[in-house]
Protein backbone atom coordinates (compact mmCIF):
# COMPACT_ATOMS: atom_id res chain seq x y z
CA UNK A 1 0.00 0.00 0.00
CA UNK A 2 1.17 3.29 -0.68
CA UNK A 3 1.55 5.61 1.94
CA UNK A 4 0.89 9.68 1.85
CA UNK A 5 5.32 10.10 1.10
CA UNK A 6 5.50 7.23 -1.56
CA UNK A 7 1.91 8.78 -3.39
CA UNK A 8 3.82 10.26 -6.84
CA UNK A 9 2.05 11.88 -9.50
CA UNK A 10 3.88 11.20 -12.62
CA UNK A 11 2.02 12.84 -15.66
CA UNK A 12 0.10 16.14 -14.87
CA UNK A 13 -2.34 16.91 -17.46
CA UNK A 14 -3.18 20.60 -18.13
CA UNK A 15 -6.04 21.59 -20.60
CA UNK A 16 -5.26 25.10 -22.17
CA UNK A 17 -7.70 26.46 -24.64
CA UNK A 18 -6.04 29.86 -25.02
CA UNK A 19 -7.70 31.87 -22.46
CA UNK A 20 -5.68 33.99 -19.59
CA UNK A 21 -8.03 31.65 -17.42
CA UNK A 22 -6.68 28.34 -18.90
CA UNK A 23 -3.39 29.71 -18.33
CA UNK A 24 -3.70 31.08 -14.90
CA UNK A 25 -3.24 27.33 -13.58
CA UNK A 26 0.38 26.76 -14.97
CA UNK A 27 1.99 28.49 -11.92
CA UNK A 28 0.64 25.28 -9.48
CA UNK A 29 0.96 22.70 -12.02
CA UNK A 30 4.31 23.26 -12.64
CA UNK A 31 5.16 23.87 -8.84
CA UNK A 32 3.02 20.28 -8.59
CA UNK A 33 5.39 19.06 -11.64
CA UNK A 34 8.56 19.74 -9.96
CA UNK A 35 7.66 18.41 -6.48
CA UNK A 36 6.95 15.08 -8.20
CA UNK A 37 9.80 15.07 -10.70
CA UNK A 38 6.19 14.39 -13.31
CA UNK A 39 5.51 15.05 -16.70
CA UNK A 40 3.72 18.03 -17.52
CA UNK A 41 0.96 17.26 -20.53
CA UNK A 42 -0.06 20.63 -21.71
CA UNK A 43 -3.41 19.89 -23.97
CA UNK A 44 -5.08 21.51 -26.82
CA UNK A 45 -8.65 20.71 -27.82
CA UNK A 46 -9.88 22.18 -31.19
CA UNK A 47 -13.33 22.15 -30.38
CA UNK A 48 -15.63 21.00 -33.25
CA UNK A 49 -17.45 23.55 -35.43
CA UNK A 50 -21.17 23.14 -35.96
CA UNK A 51 -22.46 24.14 -39.74
CA UNK A 52 -26.05 23.69 -39.97
CA UNK A 53 -27.66 21.78 -43.16
CA UNK A 54 -23.50 21.76 -45.03
CA UNK A 55 -25.28 19.48 -47.99
CA UNK A 56 -26.86 22.78 -49.46
CA UNK A 57 -23.44 24.59 -50.09
CA UNK A 58 -20.73 21.99 -50.67
CA UNK A 59 -17.81 24.42 -50.04
CA UNK A 60 -18.93 25.13 -46.68
CA UNK A 61 -17.38 21.87 -45.69
CA UNK A 62 -13.85 22.76 -47.37
CA UNK A 63 -14.53 26.12 -45.36
CA UNK A 64 -14.91 24.34 -42.57
CA UNK A 65 -12.03 22.01 -43.14
CA UNK A 66 -9.60 24.78 -43.63
CA UNK A 67 -10.89 26.82 -40.26
CA UNK A 68 -10.19 23.49 -38.58
CA UNK A 69 -6.36 22.92 -39.89
CA UNK A 70 -5.95 26.72 -39.25
CA UNK A 71 -6.85 26.21 -35.68
CA UNK A 72 -5.19 23.02 -34.84
CA UNK A 73 -1.74 25.33 -36.07
CA UNK A 74 -2.59 27.89 -33.92
CA UNK A 75 -3.34 25.70 -30.91
CA UNK A 76 0.31 23.95 -31.86
CA UNK A 77 1.64 27.23 -32.05
CA UNK A 78 0.57 28.66 -28.82
CA UNK A 79 1.27 25.22 -26.89
CA UNK A 80 4.71 25.31 -28.28
CA UNK A 81 5.35 28.84 -27.05
CA UNK A 82 4.31 27.52 -23.77
CA UNK A 83 6.90 24.67 -23.78
CA UNK A 84 9.66 26.59 -25.10
CA UNK A 85 9.14 29.06 -21.68
CA UNK A 86 9.73 25.78 -19.43
CA UNK A 87 13.02 25.04 -21.45
CA UNK A 88 15.14 25.72 -18.72
CA UNK A 89 13.30 24.38 -16.17
CA UNK A 90 14.25 20.74 -16.49
CA UNK A 91 10.77 19.94 -16.15
CA UNK A 92 9.25 17.22 -18.97
CA UNK A 93 6.81 19.30 -21.08
CA UNK A 94 4.63 17.87 -23.91
CA UNK A 95 2.03 19.66 -25.94
CA UNK A 96 -1.22 17.57 -27.09
CA UNK A 97 -3.16 18.60 -29.73
CA UNK A 98 -6.46 17.16 -30.60
CA UNK A 99 -9.72 17.16 -32.19
CA UNK A 100 -11.66 18.78 -33.40
CA UNK A 101 -14.20 17.41 -31.35
CA UNK A 102 -15.92 18.15 -27.90
CA UNK A 103 -13.25 19.42 -25.43
CA UNK A 104 -14.80 17.18 -22.57
CA UNK A 105 -15.41 14.21 -24.34
CA UNK A 106 -11.80 14.48 -25.71
CA UNK A 107 -10.26 15.64 -22.39
CA UNK A 108 -11.03 12.61 -20.61
CA UNK A 109 -10.02 10.30 -23.61
CA UNK A 110 -6.16 12.02 -23.41
CA UNK A 111 -6.01 11.81 -19.93
CA UNK A 112 -6.78 8.12 -19.96
CA UNK A 113 -4.86 7.55 -23.02
CA UNK A 114 -2.06 9.50 -21.42
CA UNK A 115 -2.26 7.19 -17.88
CA UNK A 116 -2.76 10.58 -16.09
CA UNK A 117 -2.67 10.69 -12.62
CA UNK A 118 -4.28 14.22 -11.89
CA UNK A 119 -5.51 17.26 -14.03
CA UNK A 120 -5.00 20.33 -13.47
CA UNK A 121 -7.91 22.97 -14.99
CA UNK A 122 -9.25 26.45 -14.23
CA UNK A 123 -12.84 26.17 -12.83
CA UNK A 124 -13.71 28.57 -15.83
CA UNK A 125 -11.95 28.84 -19.52
CA UNK A 126 -13.07 30.27 -22.76
CA UNK A 127 -16.64 31.36 -21.72
CA UNK A 128 -15.47 32.18 -18.40
CA UNK A 129 -19.26 32.25 -17.09
CA UNK A 130 -19.27 33.74 -13.58
CA UNK A 131 -22.41 33.04 -12.59
CA UNK A 132 -21.68 29.68 -12.76
CA UNK A 133 -19.63 27.81 -10.19
CA UNK A 134 -17.39 26.12 -13.04
CA UNK A 135 -17.80 25.87 -16.41
CA UNK A 136 -18.79 22.85 -18.41
CA UNK A 137 -15.58 21.16 -19.43
CA UNK A 138 -14.30 21.52 -15.33
CA UNK A 139 -18.27 19.90 -14.55
CA UNK A 140 -17.97 17.19 -16.93
CA UNK A 141 -14.57 16.27 -15.90
CA UNK A 142 -15.04 16.46 -12.27
CA UNK A 143 -18.46 14.01 -12.76
CA UNK A 144 -16.61 11.71 -14.92
CA UNK A 145 -12.84 11.95 -15.13
CA UNK A 146 -10.75 8.45 -13.76
CA UNK A 147 -8.71 10.37 -11.92
CA UNK A 148 -8.19 12.98 -9.46
CA UNK A 149 -9.16 16.86 -10.37
CA UNK A 150 -7.43 19.97 -9.45
CA UNK A 151 -10.17 22.69 -9.59
CA UNK A 152 -8.02 26.00 -9.33
CA UNK A 153 -10.15 29.04 -9.35
CA UNK A 154 -8.88 32.01 -11.90
CA UNK A 155 -8.92 34.65 -9.64
CA UNK A 156 -6.38 33.66 -7.62
CA UNK A 157 -2.74 34.98 -8.05
CA UNK A 158 -0.25 32.14 -6.90
CA UNK A 159 3.39 32.98 -6.38
CA UNK A 160 5.92 30.42 -4.87
CA UNK A 161 6.79 30.39 -2.36
CA UNK A 162 3.46 31.25 -0.67
CA UNK A 163 3.50 34.11 1.72
CA UNK A 164 0.91 34.35 4.09
CA UNK A 165 -2.25 34.63 2.48
CA UNK A 166 -3.27 38.95 1.81
CA UNK A 167 -6.19 40.77 1.12
CA UNK A 168 -7.92 41.26 -1.64
CA UNK A 169 -6.68 44.03 -3.64
CA UNK A 170 -9.04 46.24 -6.29
CA UNK A 171 -9.46 44.15 -9.32
CA UNK A 172 -10.80 41.28 -6.17
CA UNK A 173 -7.61 38.76 -6.49
CA UNK A 174 -6.47 37.31 -3.97
CA UNK A 175 -2.68 36.52 -3.64
CA UNK A 176 -1.59 33.48 -1.96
Amino acid sequence: METPQSARYRRILVPIDGSDRSESVLPVATRMAKAHNAQLLLVHVVPQMEIVDESRIPQLRELRDQIDAHNKRNGRGHLDSLRAKFAGDGLAVHAIVVGPGDPRVLLRYIAEEQQADLIVLSSHGRTGLTDACCGSVAEYLAIHAPMPLLLVRPNLVCRFPAPAAGPKDQAGTRTL
